[in-house]
């Protein structure tokens, strides 16, 4: 499906697309996109209403419904570590590597330095 990302605002929207602002490196870009679509909306697209302490204890006694594969008609090999694409064989931390070297002097010398060691890399 159509994916809009950085969306920074949402202009129009109709039955057939939507109209967003979307932040680029060099600004703002306006692009209509048609639907379904995927946006991906930065955080301050919205300011979230704090519900009431009714609606708070409402919501603590509406049920949370629960579905397993055969609710979503999937097939058991198809789900779970079986049904993965991938596995991971292991995880790890690397080892740190590499080395860091100080250069003294001047801002010219410490430049002149530099040059010496990228030329003796080749």
């Amino acid at each position: 499906i159509p994916h809009v990302a950085y969306v920074k605002k949402i202009r129009k929207v109709s039955k057939d697309s939507v109209v967003c602002e979307r932040m680029i490196e060099t600004g703002l870009e306006v692009i209509e996109v048609k639907l379904p679509a995927m946006l991906t909306v930065l955080k301050d697209i919205n300011v979230p209403r704090l519900p009431s302490f009714k609606l708070k204890r409402r919501a603590k006694e509406k049920p949370i419904p629960t579905w397993g594969i055969e609710d979503l008609g999937i097939k058991e090999e198809a789900v779970g570590l079986q049904g993965s694409p991938t596995m991971v064989l292991r995880t790890f931390t690397p080892e740190a590597k590499g080395s860091c070297r100080m250069f003294n002097g001047s801002a010219e010398e410490q430049i002149g330095e530099l040059l010496n060691v990228i030329e003796s890399l080749d």
